[in-house]
């Protein structure tokens, strides 16, 4: 099997925590509400290897998932 998609999707609840706003107060005129935002890479071009370094990881308040799926190869 090889790697044909690959999909990111973050999430964010909109709230701010107390101790943000009371170091940054302009953060309080933000639109309010939650977001989420999905990215999808599919893979077709397989030629030559590839090294993928995934990115250092971030301690933030908000959520985060990443999944791939496979497809069997024609022979």
């Amino acid at each position: 099997m090889r790697l044909v998609q690959a999909r990111q999707a973050e999430f964010d609840s909109g709230k701010i925590p107390a101790a943000l706003l009371r170091l940054s107060p302009e953060f309080a005129v933000r639109p309010k509400g939650s977001t989420t935002m999905t990215f999808t890479v599919r893979f077709s071009a397989f030629g030559a290897p590839v090294h993928i370094v995934p990115p250092a990881a971030v301690e933030q308040n908000a959520g985060s998932s990443f999944g791939i799926a496979t497809g069997r190869c024609a022979s």
